[in-house]
């Protein structure tokens, strides 16, 4: 018994872009979340660049 469903990647007829952005709209959700998660001031020196955050850096 496998934890996952049998692929089915062979009988994905939809357009090539489709799979592309999806992608790619997974790594523009993941990238921040993980900088949120481990960076530590929780991103607002680096994202926001908030200088007045402990830990930022300019």
């Amino acid at each position: 018994m496998s934890f996952f469903p049998p692929s089915t990647n062979s009988q994905y007829l939809g357009a090539r872009s489709s799979v592309w952005f999806l992608g790619l709209s997974a790594v523009l959700t993941l990238v921040p979340g993980l900088i949120h998660s481990f960076l530590p001031d929780g991103g607002a020196g680096v994202i926001g660049a908030w200088i007045w955050v402990t830990g930022a850096t300019w």
